[in-house]
């Protein structure tokens, strides 16, 4: 494959999977908002808990262009779907750590 070709395969790519991991993880920031609502007092959580959710898309949206450029440079294939994967893996366990995080200030 020329390299035009994988860069604007690898432009499509990241767009692709940067549009998914937005529209997944708006369920996901629905949820973990619906579990710092459940604290009796806004008051006892400390300011950086308000940004919290916002860390497992952000470690997705990372992984999704560190994946796709990756593939543009014409790495192996692996290590590209393994970033990918790997990012998605972070994404999520940092995700459900919210919930002990929360309850522990709660």
């Amino acid at each position: 494959m020329s390299s035009k070709k994988r860069w604007m395969l690898a432009v499509l790519m990241a767009v692709i999977l940067i549009g998914g991991t937005l529209i997944l993880s708006m369920g996901g920031l629905v949820i973990m908002i619906m579990g710092m609502d459940s604290c009796a007092s806004g008051s006892s959580l400390p300011d950086w808990v308000n940004y919290y959710p916002f860390i497992p898309p952000g470690v997705m949206i990372l992984g999704s262009l560190a994946g796709s450029i990756m593939f543009g440079l014409d790495k192996r294939w692996y290590w590209s779907a393994g970033i990918i994967v790997s990012a998605s893996i972070v994404s999520l366990i940092i995700a459900v750590a919210w919930f002990p995080i929360v309850r522990s200030f709660c």
